[in-house]
């Protein structure tokens, strides 16, 4: 299994999801231009990774920005996630990191939260 890393951009984030520590990074910015195409390989690798995944993994996000459309895969990318801990292949820990005064970012991390139905370590950052 490969480990993914992806320098961002202005368009699109930073990935680094690491297979042998089962930790995966989103930052940065999300407005690709097509998310669907940015952001299936990362649910692909999510469901490679699956097959063996770390005792315990961990998601961090750090973005400073995501638009609707990054928004919806950055969910299914989520979901993937939860369905492993939900069947008890790993357990999964969400660290989201926000500008300590970007309320919308900060609402984004809480509504995930609620949808996914686990509590996330939040991390506001002082700017």
């Amino acid at each position: 299994m490969k480990h993914i890393t992806i320098a961002g951009t202005d368009h699109h984030p930073t990935v680094d999801f690491d297979p042998s520590t089962g930790v995966m990074l989103l930052g940065g910015r999300s407005i690709p231009a097509n998310p669907q195409e940015f952001y299936e390989p990362l649910i692909a690798w999510i469901l490679e990774y699956a097959e063996a995944p770390k005792p315990e993994s961990r998601m961090k996000i750090d973005l400073e920005y995501f638009n609707t459309g990054s928004s919806k895969k950055i969910w299914d990318v989520m979901r993937t996630l939860k369905k492993l801990n939900d069947a008890g292949q790993t357990n999964l820990v969400v660290e989201w990191y926000f500008d300590e005064d970007d309320e919308d970012i900060e609402e984004a991390a809480q509504e995930y939260e609620e949808l996914m139905e686990m509590k996330f370590s939040m991390h506001p950052k002082k700017e």
